[in-house]
C-alpha cells in the first residue's frame, strides 16, 4: 500500500517524464524497446519494427525476462522446489539468454544498428515498463498470443498491462503461430520426413501410426501438400505448447504422483465453512435508537474519548458494515466510533423511508449528532462508502455536520459511478428475492464475492436482511433468540417442531434498491468538484487507481487531499480488508493530530 507521499512523487515523475518524451525533436534518435521471449521472438519482432518503423540512429533495446515459478500462490502453498530442480531451471534460462543475445547480434551485424541486450527477473509486465522507464524508451514493442478471431478482440495479460502502465507509445505485434510456438527441438521435427521404408516396417509390424506420423508422412509422399502440412502442424504445436516449457518442467518435478495413499484415518472431505450469524455487541460497545422528530435512528458506538470517526454505510448495507473495521480501529487509536443506520436501512425506522435524496440522508446525520451529543460535541471525522460516501460529501459541502475536522471516503468517484448506474438494476435484478435462512444469506453473500471477510460478512448482512413473515430485522431476532433462556430439555416431538418451524422462515432484502433509482444521479453527480472543495484534511481510499476521474487525478497531483490504494479487494474495501483500512485510517488521525 503506498503512502501519500510516495504516490503524490510517483504521479510527478511519471508526469516529468511524459513532458520529457513531448519535448523531444521528432528528428532526434529514439531508443526502442523489444520485449522478447525467446530467439524466435526476437528474431520476429526486430525484423517487423526493422522493415515498419526503424528509422537511422534510433537504438534497439532488447529486454528478456527471467520468470521463475511463484510459490506464493495456494495451490503451490505445499510444494517444495528442490535447489538441483532450480538450478536446472536458471541453466536453462542461461541457455535460452545465449540463444537471443547470438540472435540479435547477428540481427544487428545484419541491419547495421546500434542495440543492446537486458535481462532482468520479475513480473514480465512489471518489468519491461521498469526497464522502459530506465531506459527512456520511446516506444515499447511487445509481442501478443492472439491467433483465433474472437481471441484477437482482445490482447493477453502481460500486453494489457504494459499498455496501461508504460510511460510511452506501445506496439502490440502478433506473432505467427509458427513462429512463436516451434521450438528449436520442434524445427527438427519439421524438417524430417519419413521414408517408405519406415512405413512399410510400422505396415509389417500392424503398428497404427499416429496423428502427426500420417500427416509427416503426407507431407513426405506429396510436396504439393506443404502448405496443409504446415497447417496441420500449427494445429499441433497450439494443443501440445500451450504451457511454456518452463511450466511443464516444472509440473512433471514437482507434481505428485496418481498413485498417492489415502490419508491416514479415511477420506477426507472439504472442510465446510461456519456461517453463523454474529451479534452487533460482539464489535461494538453499545446502541442507542436517537429520535429525531417522529424519526428513530440506530446508531452502533464504541469508544468514549477522542474524536468521534462517524462512520455512513453504502446502500443496501447498515451501520453492522463497519463491525470488524470498529474493533481494528479502537484497538489501534484512541477514538469513538459512531456507525448510523441510515433512512430506510438497518433498525432506523423513518415516516418516510422512501425518500432517500441526498439532500435529506445528510441532513438527518446532522441531525443525529446534534439530537446525539447536544452542546458536547466531539471533533468529527466523516467516514462514508459508496453511496454512504457521497451523503458525507454533501453532508460535509453543506455545513450539515457540526465541529468538522475531517473527511474520508471511500471506493466512490463519480465518474465511475455515473458510468455503473446504467447497469445497477440489472445488478439488483440477479440477486436473490428470498433466503430461507441467515445462513444461507450469509454463504450468497461470500460466495458471490460481495464480501471477501467470513468474518465481516457474518455481521454485516444480519443488517441488510428482514422476516418476510414477520418484518422483523435480523438483528432484532438475533436478540431475542439471545434472551430466550432453556430450562427443560427438548424432547424429540418439540425439536422437529421447530426444525420444521424454522425452515419456513424466509427472509428478505431490509430495502428495495431498485426503487430508489430516481435518486441515483442527484447522489453522484458533482460529487468530486464537491470532494475538491471541503477545506477540511480528506482522505480518498480506492480498491483500483483506474476509479480516478480527470478531476480527482488533478486534484490529487495537486496534493489537495490524500489517496491511499488497497489492492486485491472488492468494492467493499473495509469488509475485505479492515485492518488495512483501519490501520489508514489511524495514520490519518495521527497525521493531522485529531487523536
Amino acid at each position: 500500500m503506498a503512502s501519500f507521499d510516495e504516490t503524490h512523487s510517483e504521479a510527478r515523475r511519471k508526469s516529468e517524464f511524459q513532458i520529457k518524451l513531448m519535448e523531444r525533436d521528432p528528428s532526434e534518435p529514439k531508443v526502442v524497446l523489444i520485449a522478447a521471449k525467446n530467439s524466435q521472438h526476437c528474431e520476429y519482432s526486430f525484423k517487423w519494427y526493422f522493415d515498419n518503423i526503424h528509422r537511422k540512429g534510433n537504438q534497439v533495446v532488447i529486454v528478456y525476462i527471467i520468470e521463475l515459478p511463484e510459490q506464493r500462490t495456494s495451490s503451490s502453498r505445499n510444494m517444495h522446489v528442490s535447489p538441483k530442480t532450480l538450478q536446472e531451471l536458471w541453466q536453462k534460462e542461461e541457455e535460452r539468454t545465449l540463444e537471443i543475445e547470438d540472435t540479435m547480434r547477428r540481427l544487428l551485424q545484419e541491419k547495421k544498428c546500434s542495440g543492446v541486450l537486458r535481462t532482468a527477473a520479475g513480473r514480465p509486465g512489471a518489468t519491461i515498463c521498469k526497464v522502459a522507464h530506465e531506459e527512456s524508451a520511446s516506444m515499447v514493442i511487445i509481442g501478443a498470443r492472439c491467433e483465433h478471431k474472437m481471441k484477437d478482440l482482445f490482447v493477453s495479460s502481460i500486453p494489457e498491462y504494459v499498455i496501461q502502465h508504460a510511460p510511452c507509445p506501445v506496439v502490440i505485434n502478433h506473432l505467427q503461430p509458427i513462429q512463436r510456438r516451434a521450438s528449436s527441438s520442434d524445427i527438427d521435427v519439421r524438417t524430417r520426413h519419413f521414408s517408405d521404408s519406415t512405413l512399410a516396417t510400422n505396415k509389417s509390424r500392424k503398428k497404427k501410426l499416429s496423428f502427426i506420423d500420417r500427416v509427416r508422412y503426407k507431407s513426405a509422399r506429396d510436396k504439393s501438400s506443404t502448405d496443409e502440412f504446415s497447417r496441420s502442424l500449427a494445429k499441433i504445436y497450439e494443443c501440445f505448447a500451450v504451457m511454456s516449457n518452463l511450466q511443464k518442467h516444472l509440473q512433471t518435478k514437482l507434481l505428485p504422483s496418481k498413485g498417492l495413499s489415502k490419508p491416514p484415518g479415511g477420506r477426507r472431505g472439504p472442510m465446510k465453512r461456519d456461517y453463523t450469524p454474529s451479534k452487533w455487541n460482539d464489535y461494538f460497545d453499545r446502541k442507542e435508537d436517537v429520535s429525531v422528530g417522529d424519526d428513530v435512528f440506530r446508531i452502533y458506538l464504541a469508544g468514549s474519548e477522542g474524536p468521534a470517526c462517524v462512520f455512513l454505510h453504502g446502500g443496501g448495507y447498515s451501520g453492522l458494515s463497519w463491525a470488524v473495521l470498529t474493533k481494528d480501529l479502537i484497538s489501534s487509536v484512541r477514538c469513538r466510533v459512531v456507525a448510523i443506520d441510515l433512512r430506510g436501512h438497518g433498525d432506523s425506522k423513518a415516516e418516510d423511508e422512501d425518500d432517500l435524496s441526498a439532500e435529506t440522508l445528510s441532513r438527518d446525520v446532522g441531525n443525529v449528532l446534534n439530537a446525539f451529543y447536544k452542546d458536547e460535541i466531539p471533533p468529527i471525522v466523516l467516514i462514508g462508502h459508496s453511496m454512504g460516501g457521497a451523503i458525507a460529501v454533501h453532508a460535509a459541502v453543506n455545513n450539515h455536520i457540526p465541529n468538522l475536522v475531517g473527511l474520508c471516503v471511500i471506493d466512490v468517484v463519480e465518474g465511475t459511478a455515473m458510468d455503473a448506474l446504467s447497469h445497477m438494476q440489472g445488478v439488483l435484478r440477479g440477486r436473490p428475492k428470498t433466503f430461507k435462512s441467515l445462513e444461507y444469506a450469509i454463504e450468497w453473500c461470500v460466495r458471490t464475492g460481495q464480501v471477501r471477510n467470513v468474518e465481516s460478512a457474518k455481521v454485516s448482512m444480519v443488517g441488510q436482511v428482514l422476516r418476510a413473515d414477520t418484518h422483523e430485522t435480523a438483528t432484532e431476532e438475533l436478540e431475542h433468540s439471545s434472551d430466550v433462556i432453556q430450562e427443560e430439555p427438548i424432547n424429540e416431538i418439540q425439536q422437529e417442531e421447530t426444525e420444521a418451524t424454522s425452515q419456513t422462515h424466509h427472509y428478505i432484502w431490509r430495502i428495495d434498491l431498485s426503487k430508489s433509482e430516481k435518486f441515483w444521479k442527484g447522489w453522484f453527480e458533482g460529487l468530486s468538484q464537491k470532494f475538491l472543495s471541503v477545506s477540511v484534511p480528506k482522505v480518498l481510499l480506492l480498491a483500483n487507481t483506474d476509479r480516478l476521474d480527470r478531476d480527482l487525478t488533478l486534484g490529487q497531483m495537486q496534493g489537495k487531499f490524500q489517496m491511499q490504494v488497497l489492492m486485491h479487494c472488492g468494492h467493499v474495501i473495509h469488509e475485505d480488508n479492515p485492518d488495512k483500512v483501519a490501520e489508514t485510517l489511524a495514520a490519518f488521525l495521527t497525521r493531522h493530530k485529531f487523536c
